[in-house]
């Protein structure tokens, strides 16, 4: 008997791979679990003031879950230093309702609230214990980089996740041997596609 689970998301083979489109949903019609994910990464950023750019989003994986994105305008104040950001956080949601990974993406702004030239970049990416190795954490990013292209008009990155990540690492690894992102000199990485 082996402990390996069946995998929710699995790769495709092929290069030309599309998540199902997005669709627009009313803040109404998120989960409340959805809410509660967000809010509890707000605290924990300490996060000052948050409103939303544009109706929330959601992906619909059918049996395998769908991911709800909320994207928001905020600011934050942590040791003396405000920043602004855009944030899009995507929350995967399993069709029973239970939260099953979330993840972050920022792209800075300028004091004039204007994109600084960098593309957004990965803050976090989480997958409960329950649904690891299931694929989650590619999708999830695969998920992230589309919404950063069709709200930003730029590619995702991966910013600087902690050494010792195993699992970023390896997600980000998998996206390269598919050849949806590279790994750029300094050892981080970025979508191409």
């Amino acid at each position: 008997m082996t402990n390996e689970k069946t995998k929710i998301f699995e790769f495709p083979g092929n290069e030309d791979y599309k998540i199902p489109e997005f669709q627009d949903c009313d803040i109404e019609q998120i989960p409340r679990i959805v809410h509660e994910q967000i809010d509890e990464q707000r605290r924990f950023d300490e996060v000052k003031n948050a409103v939303l750019l544009r109706k929330p989003l959601m992906t619909d994986f059918a049996e395998a879950g769908k991911v709800f994105l909320l994207a928001y305008y905020q600011q934050s104040m942590a040791e003396g230093y405000q920043s602004k950001h855009y944030a899009v956080y995507g929350v995967d949601v399993s069709q029973s309702g239970e939260l099953m990974g979330s993840g972050l993406s920022l792209l800075e702004l300028d004091e004039s609230n204007h994109a600084k030239g960098e593309p957004p970049f990965v803050q976090y990416t989480r997958t409960q214990e329950s649904s690891r190795n299931q694929g989650l954490a590619i999708r999830r990013l695969i998920v992230l980089n589309e919404a950063n292209k069709a709200l930003f008009k730029m590619p995702l990155t991966s910013g600087m996740f902690a050494s010792g990540d195993q699992a970023a690492e390896a997600a980000w690894q998998h996206l390269v041997a598919k050849n949806f992102a590279v790994q750029d000199e300094h050892g981080g990485y970025r979508f191409i596609k």
